[in-house]
């Protein structure tokens, strides 16, 4: 099973990513979730994580800066992560994937592509 991590400060959207996407059946188990990058942190030093999925837009640390302290400590740089936002200007997608994001996704996106992606 790949672990994943799901970041975002909507409960709903966390449930939903949840509900949407029959984890199991691809081989992806849900492990953990945080509503903002301090808690996705703290969340990876202590848990194997292999997957993130994260919102841009949240309190205390954004996507943006979330995927900047992963990319950038060694321990982490590896692990793969997806932002999903409803900015869907070309300077912040650019912005994410210079911080080093995998993939950009907009809200509201195709569960199916969001499959794709994963």
């Amino acid at each position: 099973m790949i672990n994943v991590l799901i970041v975002d400060d909507e409960p709903f959207i966390r449930q939903g990513l949840k509900i949407l996407i029959n984890w199991n059946y691809y081989g992806y188990n849900i492990i953990g979730e945080a509503s903002n990058g301090k808690e996705a942190i703290k969340f990876i030093e202590k848990n194997k994580v292999d997957l993130i999925i994260s919102d841009i837009k949240m309190p205390e640390m954004d996507g943006l800066e979330l995927c900047n302290q992963i990319k950038s400590n060694i321990s982490f740089s590896h692990l793969p992560l997806i932002l999903l936002s409803a900015k869907t200007d070309t300077g912040t997608k650019i912005n994410g994937l210079k911080k080093g994001a995998d993939v950009y996704m907009e809200k509201p996106f195709s569960i199916e592509q969001l499959k794709a992606q994963i």
